[in-house]
């Protein structure tokens, strides 16, 4: 995909989505071409783990693929770079882990208790200007 980017006259770069460094990096890098106001297409490669909807054994896989893909994973790789740097340790990491779920159960709180917005906010903030011609 990213090699389409040169069609369109910017800069295309490619990511591994299982390193976050790599993540970062290419981020950072398209960030500050966005704040220069130059277009960039960055494609971010990651894996994933479940089949397309609950309908979707996925049985398509290989044998050892997912297991495989697992042990590759973002997180599970900067956790063995943050206890192998000794920059932290694994039961501030765990209470990190902790929190961040917790707060994702707030969050799924809070929105299963709001209201649902009103219809016309579906298009808030979709299109540059406010101008929908095919809307009644």
């Amino acid at each position: 995909l990213y090699q389409h980017a040169h069609n369109y006259d910017m800069p295309g770069a490619v990511a591994n989505g299982q390193d976050v460094f790599s993540v970062n990096k290419a981020v950072s890098d398209h960030v500050e071409m966005a704040r220069e106001g130059q277009p960039s297409l960055l494609e971010v490669r990651t894996y994933r783990y479940q089949g397309h909807s609950i309908s979707d054994p996925a049985n398509y896989r290989a044998e050892g693929e997912l297991e495989a893909q697992q042990a590759n994973d973002a997180i599970i790789r900067l956790k063995k770079y943050i206890l192998d740097e000794d920059l932290s340790d694994d039961d501030t990491l765990d209470e990190m882990d902790e929190e961040a779920k917790q707060t994702v159960l707030d969050a799924i709180e809070f929105a299963e208790e709001s209201d649902l917005p009103d219809e016309s906010a579906l298009y808030e903030n979709v299109y540059a200007g406010e101008d929908y011609p095919f809307l009644d």
